[in-house]
């Protein structure tokens, strides 16, 4: 029998909870990924079980990164805030 594999999905929101659109979520040292949409959602599917470090990234914004365990046949969801990187002039 084959492992079952397991997806991530999540939302990423700016620090004044706006949803955050066309942010790179990623796994770290892997090239699975997601961009998230209008209402600041992303999902990765078909990931074995395990550990993976998810970064969220976007431009003129702080990425955060955050340790996030993929257990078989489920979905582990996450959210992430990104707040303004202080060198952007306001």
């Amino acid at each position: 029998v084959m492992a079952q594999n397991g997806s991530i999905k999540g939302k990423v929101t700016t620090s004044d909870d706006q949803p955050a659109q066309f942010v790179n979520v990623y796994i770290k040292s892997t090239n699975k990924g997601s961009v998230t949409d209008a209402a600041g959602q992303f999902e990765i599917n078909n990931l074995k079980p395990g550990k993976y470090l998810l970064v969220a990234s976007f431009i003129g914004l702080k990425s955060k990164q955050e340790e996030i365990e993929v257990t078989e046949n489920n979905t582990s969801t996450v959210s992430f805030i990104l707040e303004e990187d202080g060198q952007e002039l306001k």
